[in-house]
């Protein structure tokens, strides 16, 4: 077998079917499946068992809860084949994903990464709305990871991270590329932590996996100072690996895509804290420390959009942004993305 499916699990016991039988039905049959299951307290290691039963593909470990980087990490060190694809347990993925990826791999020989591309659904709805990150495989085949970041932001303007492809293990090995426990985005950072060690890339445009939006009890619906913190911290990290980068195409392309996530991140977590009511001291002091990455950027749209940030700091441009966006939100459907 070639491939290893890796599906980490906590407390999904209304989810885990859905996944698992997108799975097990894929026109690529020859994986292994191994799920990870993160100390749950609910239903979840029962259903799993009684899957793993009825499929000798399916290999299930289980572990003391640390969360989902941790549980990662260790279908990583586990997994036995040459190739990677992680699907979430609350996710589902089209019948053709693995092999439309695989296929890639024979089209693009010594790949290390797969971009992958997907769709998202709110939860309790069917309705799947497909990512814009649309790149042909044309644009980036055989590419460096570098490189093809930047013909990525040439082609459509922007790139999206994530753990949506498909990745070989002994790359992710050779280079250290494990997740960073405890920490939000941290399938961001890992991702670009994989662009930035790929020597050979290629990508899918098929929007094969299903992204579930709005759990109930999802961290990513969870208003948090530390959820900020955590984001703006790879923002900073990243801004020290471009000024050490030699390359000063990819460089100033770098900078430029730091810069639009900085300020966005900004806009977006105003919108969730402002109404909140949270205390955002610690969230307004970060902010002013690094608002200066905005200045690194050659993009007329972002300076623009940076510069009541800039002008008058975090606290009175949070309000400002929070407004303005609420305003503009006033008669729109729920974002997808």
């Amino acid at each position: 077998m070639k491939l290893s499916v890796i599906v980490p699990v906590y407390n999904l016991e209304n989810y885990i079917e859905q996944c698992i039988d997108s799975i097990l039905v894929q026109t690529y049959s020859d994986f292994e499946l191994l799920i990870i299951d993160d100390g749950s307290t609910d239903r979840s290691l029962s259903i799993i068992n009684d899957y793993s039963k009825n499929d000798n593909r399916i290999r299930v470990i289980t572990k003391e809860n640390e969360g989902i980087s941790l549980t990662r990490n260790r279908g990583i060190q586990e997994a036995s084949c040459d190739y990677l694809y992680f699907v979430d347990g609350d996710d589902w993925i089209h019948k053709e994903t693995l092999k439309s990826h695989m296929n890639l791999v024979e089209q693009v020989p010594n790949c290390d990464l797969v971009l992958g591309r997907m769709s998202m659904f709110f939860d309790g709805e069917t309705k799947l709305k497909e990512d814009e990150f649309i790149v042909e495989n044309e644009v980036v085949a055989n590419k460096s990871g570098k490189n093809a970041f930047v013909a990525i932001i040439d082609e459509i303007g922007f790139i999206r991270l994530g753990v949506r492809g498909l990745f070989k293990r002994k790359f992710l090995l050779k280079h250290k590329l494990f997740f960073k426990p405890h920490m939000y985005s941290e399938d961001v950072e890992w991702m670009m932590n994989c662009i930035l060690s790929a020597e050979i890339c290629a990508s899918n445009d098929n929007a094969y996996y299903h992204y579930r939006a709005r759990r109930p009890g999802s961290l990513v619906n969870t208003p948090s100072i530390k959820k900020s913190l955590d984001v703006l911290n790879i923002y900073q990290t990243w801004i020290c690996i471009a000024d050490a980068e030699e390359d000063s195409i990819f460089k100033q392309y770098f900078y430029n895509e730091i810069s639009e996530r900085f300020i966005n991140t900004f806009i977006e977590f105003s919108s969730q804290f402002v109404p909140a009511k949270i205390d955002m001291n610690l969230f307004h002091s970060k902010v002013n420390q690094e608002k200066n990455i905005i200045k690194k950027s050659k993009r007329k749209k972002t300076l623009l959009k940076g510069l009541p940030l800039l002008i008058m700091g975090s606290k009175l441009t949070s309000k400002l942004y929070y407004y303005i966006k609420k305003w503009k939100n006033r008669n729109s459907q729920p974002s997808y993305f």
